[in-house]
């Protein structure tokens, strides 16, 4: 007899002690939901469709005061560019209209001036506060990409057709060098020092091939690999230790090489991670890798051994953009995905570097495709498909994990339905 009190008391103890657990928990995700609804809703949201639409890419300026943002369509036939430049707050400064989409904006000489490049060839320089052009060139040839030397001092620009090759400017608009090829300069990638230029060409007619050439600053080949796969992208570490190698067709492999200051050594690791690797980025020794469809990650991993490491997930829609904050403590990725086939809506996600999910919204105007996060990481600025600019405080985005409305309500179902079923099993316990 007296065990089975002590039992019924114990029981009771554990049953009082696990809804107030879930109470607890049940209070805790309802003022996390509120919280993270209210930091969507004061967001600053800048409207900018009557410009021209499309967000192709956004950065902050090194002092964090301004935001260069380049629009336009991923097709040469989108003859809708601009680029524009606003102040931390979403007010626009100024604004010049481009014949084509502009895909590549760099600050230059800390802020003065701020670069910027279409698709169609042509390339800008301008100076920051008014917008005036100090000088611009008309390449005419498919633009892939520009890359600002870390010196500040000069710009390299990968081409396609129909005059396939490598332009290095000055940052005043002369030409240093140029280097022609048969194949088309895919991607262009300076080491961190800014003494070497790593260049990815491709082409696939009459078959696919690809190349690796590293020049140094003044223009001379030191080193040249080809291969009968795609090369998409190229980076060294920032020790000069490795250098990192994506292929694309047939492939879509990453592959890390050792670097002796002058040439490739020995293969160190490969992986093939399920998607094509869209963009690449190193931190703190770290490289992550965003890895598009199917996969729709965001890798961080290690040079040394390319199959290991933390994967971050998009949870809804195609992967689009990422970025990993300056800190180094949070990483945004976004997304684009259809409802019905009607409507084009876009999610953001905000992980730490643990890959912890900390923030995520479905209510982005268009999918995702440009991220920048401030230098001092605590703003991140978002384009979207639709034209819409969204600037977000990070402090937002430190509440622990994300719960949504349907965690919400899964969890108060949860807490409603266990107080039932234990004032059914013991009325006295709870009393109402």
């Amino acid at each position: 007899m007296t065990w089975g009190r002590s039992g019924f008391r114990i029981a009771k103890s554990l049953a009082v002690t696990l809804i107030l657990a879930f109470a607890l928990a049940g209070i805790l995700i309802a003022v996390h939901s509120f919280f993270t609804w209210i930091s969507w809703k004061t967001t600053i949201e800048q409207e900018i469709d009557n410009i021209g639409g499309w967000v192709r890419v956004v950065e902050w300026s090194p002092s964090g005061d301004k935001i260069a943002v380049g629009l336009g369509g991923f097709n040469l036939t989108d003859r809708r560019g601009a680029i524009l430049v606003y102040d931390s707050s979403g007010k626009m400064k100024w604004s010049y209209k481009t014949s084509s989409p502009v895909i590549n904006v760099e600050w230059v000489s800390e802020g003065k001036y701020v670069l910027a490049a279409t698709k169609a060839g042509d390339v800008y320089m301008f100076d920051s506060d008014g917008g005036r052009i100090l000088w611009n060139t008309s390449l005419h040839a498919y633009l892939f990409d520009a890359s600002l030397n870390p010196s500040g001092k000069s710009i390299a620009v990968a081409l396609g057709v129909p005059t396939s090759g490598v332009y290095v400017f000055d940052v005043n608009g002369s030409v240093k060098w140029v280097r022609h090829s048969f194949m088309e300069a895919y991607d262009v990638e300076w080491s961190k020092n800014g003494k070497l230029l790593a260049v990815c060409y491709t082409i696939n007619v009459p078959r696919t091939l690809g190349g690796l050439v590293i020049y140094s600053s003044s223009g001379r080949q030191i080193y040249s690999y080809n291969s009968s796969s795609e090369f998409w992208k190229a980076s060294f570490s920032p020790s000069m230790n490795y250098l990192i190698v994506v292929h694309g067709f047939p492939y879509y492999s990453v592959v890390s090489y050792e670097f002796n200051g002058s040439s490739l050594g020995k293969q160190v690791s490969k992986a093939y991670l399920g998607g094509a690797i869209w963009n690449m980025f190193w931190l703190d020794g770290k490289l992550m890798l965003e890895v598009g469809y199917p996969s729709n990650r965001f890798f961080i991993t290690s040079p040394s051994n390319l199959k290991v490491g933390i994967s971050l997930d998009v949870l809804k829609g195609q992967l689009t953009a990422s970025d990993p904050s300056h800190k180094g403590d949070l990483v945004a990725l976004s997304s684009e995905w259809f409802e019905h086939y009607t409507g084009d809506h876009g999610s953001l996600y905000i992980y730490n570097f643990k890959g912890s999910l900390l923030w995520s919204t479905d209510q982005l105007n268009g999918g995702g495709y440009a991220l920048s996060w401030s230098p001092n990481g605590e703003k991140l600025v978002v384009g979207t498909k639709l034209g819409t600019l969204y600037i977000l405080n990070s402090s937002d985005f430190h509440y622990g994990a994300y719960f949504n409305g349907l965690s919400l309500l899964v969890g108060i179902l949860l807490f409603m339905g266990l107080i039932i079923l234990v004032n059914r099993k013991f009325p006295g316990v709870l009393k109402f």
